[in-house]
């Protein structure tokens, strides 16, 4: 399967700008004959707490359509990053579109305590592809143990991380997501993104990890991209 990595550097709380740009890098990823495209945490608004609960969306949300669009007519499964409205508040999740199927939905389990009071904590599942378990995190959640080994235990064949972190949690993210490949012994994944939020200036640096633990391919700390491999 060819996996891409899009290294991102959302406009703050512009949607339809956003929407546009991930556009552009879906087709880009298209021509590279991927077969899944992701972007990093809450990538469709930026990470931006104090703004998610009024800049949630529904997947039903029509400014959407597009990513069904493109998954049918280039044959591509689109994870894109997005604020989501539920019944008992806002969560941070993954919006997984595939050709021709209902939207799927991942949501971050395991929140960071500095994301409690604008978010709740959602359902986590990993992604099936062809009956292909890949296993997927959202940035906090690649530390947590107890969501690591639910994880695991799901027998997945890839690990992908969605993150929005800085240098120290690039750092950290390094370091423990190496560990999960050794340990696990299958290849993993982290997005990232760019650009400033939340006061915030985010660190880059989106990599894939061999099933060794041994890094393979990154980015670099700045500058929006893609990275394409084959696993």
């Amino acid at each position: 399967m060819n996996i891409s990595l899009v290294q991102l550097s959302p406009a703050t709380g512009e949607i339809d700008k956003n929407i546009i740009s991930h556009v552009k890098w879906i087709e880009k990823a298209a021509s590279e004959h991927s077969e899944l495209v992701i972007f990093p945490e809450l990538s469709l608004t930026g990470y931006e707490p104090t703004l998610a609960k009024e800049l949630s969306i529904t997947k039903d949300d029509p400014r959407l359509k597009v990513f069904q669009q493109l998954s049918d007519n280039k044959a591509i499964i689109i994870a894109i990053g997005a604020p989501l409205q539920g019944a008992t508040g806002t969560s941070i999740s993954l919006l997984i579109f595939h050709p021709k199927k209902e939207v799927q939905v991942y949501s971050k389990q395991f929140l960071h305590a500095d994301e409690l009071p604008f978010f709740v904590p959602g359902i986590s599942r990993s992604l099936l592809i062809d009956d292909t378990a890949i296993g997927l995190a959202i940035c906090y959640e690649i530390s947590v143990g107890e969501h690591i080994k639910n994880v695991m235990a799901t027998h997945p064949s890839f690990f992908i991380s969605s993150v929005a972190k800085d240098q120290n949690g690039v750092i950290n993210a390094y370091q423990k997501l190496s560990e999960i490949a050794n340990k696990n012994k299958l290849p993993v994944a982290m997005v990232n993104c760019v650009g400033e939020a939340d006061g915030v200036q985010f660190a880059g640096k989106s990599a894939f990890w061999d099933d060794q633990g041994n890094l393979v391919q990154q980015l670099d700390n700045h500058a929006e991209g893609i990275l394409s491999m084959k696993i």
